[in-house]
C-alpha cells in the first residue's frame, strides 16, 4: 500500500458513495441551492459568491487533512500499544511485556 501511495497509484482522496445515500442527497441539495443562488446574483455577487465557495472549499480541505493526520497518529499509537508495553511507548524502551 505504501509503495502504491508513494508511486502515485493510490489516491487517498478518491471516494465514492451510494446513489440515494444521505451524502448523495446532501450533495444534490448543495448543487441545487448553489444554482438557485447564482440565478439571483448579479455579476459582482456571483464573483463574491464564487470566492466564498473557493475559500470554504479550501478550509474544508485543510480541516479534512488535519483530521486525517490526527486519526492516523491515533491509530498508530493504538497499534503500538498492542505490541509494546506502556513504558516502551512513553519512554522509548524496546522491551515488551
Amino acid at each position: 500500500m505504501l509503495e502504491l501511495l508513494a508511486e502515485g497509484n493510490l489516491d487517498a482522496r478518491a471516494a465514492s458513495f451510494d446513489k440515494g445515500s444521505r451524502y448523495a442527497k446532501a450533495l444534490h441539495e448543495v448543487v441545487l441551492t448553489k444554482d438557485l443562488v447564482l440565478k439571483l446574483l448579479d455579476h459582482e455577487g456571483k464573483a463574491r459568491f464564487d470566492a466564498f465557495c473557493n475559500a470554504s472549499s479550501e478550509e474544508e480541505t485543510l480541516f479534512g487533512i488535519s483530521r486525517f493526520i490526527t486519526g492516523y497518529r491515533l491509530g498508530t499509537l493504538l497499534m503500538a500499544e498492542v505490541f509494546l508495553s506502556e513504558d516502551a511507548i512513553m519512554y522509548g524502551s524496546a522491551s515488551s511485556e
